[in-house]
């Protein structure tokens, strides 16, 4: 479906314009608006506008029905606004068995001048993204046991990664910008492989580092794919850490990003 409620983009344009979170044209010199379409695109297929108030807008995803919230939020760590797009529940309908046909990866991400974060979960684990300027994306992951080992089990019967993924955000009362660093200071969890890639000369490149250690090193021609992001998506489906594979539904590339 292509109408103005699943155009997320002018959506939140629309709707937080102020300030000096994003606009039209420029953002910081280090993403354009073309950068932002194809983050948000790839990151929120088939989500419809279903409401909103003075400070939130409600999206509900056409394929899961599941809800998501987009609102301004504040970052300690970079002290400045971000545009947040998160999972969103009722808590009187907290404890509702959900549908267990549906395991879809569940994303979260935020949106400023300086960077974009998008913190997805699938049945590899936790992946938070920082997307920091037009060529160059640094990854967390996190063990998917690690991440639901602090989970309370009777919540979530099913392991649905949107609940995991609101249990964190709303357990550590945080924004998707600072979760990493929550992760960290609070629950005391280490990022298990950091991916560092970049475009290097016209040539994607990705190193794997633990602790800090580098363990391995990879590069890509996807000359045919001009958007970075939509590069760096590619290298993580042919990694198969995400994939659109139709028999892995809960590790899904939003979009045919060739």
């Amino acid at each position: 479906m292509n109408n103005k409620n699943t155009n997320l983009m002018d959506l939140l344009l629309n709707k937080f314009p102020k300030g000096n979170i994003i606009n039209n044209t420029s953002f910081c010199s280090k993403f354009t608006s073309q950068d932002l379409k194809t983050f948000l695109s790839l990151n929120s297929y088939n989500e419809t506008l279903v409401s909103e108030t003075d400070t939130d807008l409600f999206f509900k995803n056409l394929n899961t029905e599941k809800v998501s919230i987009a609102h301004i939020t504040d970052s300690k760590m970079s002290n400045s606004p971000s545009i947040e797009f998160a999972p969103y529940f009722d808590y009187n309908e907290f404890r509702t068995v959900l549908n267990s046909k549906h395991f879809d990866e569940a994303i979260a991400f935020s949106i400023c001048n300086s960077h974009f974060i998008c913190v997805r979960i699938n049945k590899n684990g936790m992946f938070i993204e920082d997307y920091f300027k037009g060529d160059a994306i640094s990854t967390e992951l996190y063990d998917v046991y690690a991440i639901k080992s602090i989970i309370d089990k009777g919540y979530y019967e099913l392991y649905d990664n949107n609940k995991i993924l609101f249990y964190l955000l709303d357990n550590l009362k945080s924004s998707v910008e600072d979760l990493s660093f929550n992760i960290k200071e609070k629950l005391g969890l280490y990022p298990d492989t950091v991916i560092k890639c970049c475009d290097y000369q016209g040539t994607f490149k990705a190193v794997f580092e633990k602790s800090g250690i580098e363990i391995y090193r990879d590069s890509f021609d996807f000359s045919n794919i001009r958007q970075f992001y939509a590069q760096f998506l590619r290298f993580m489906k042919e990694r198969d850490y995400y994939s659109d594979v139709i028999e892995k539904n809960y590790i899904r590339i939003r979009r045919n990003i060739n």
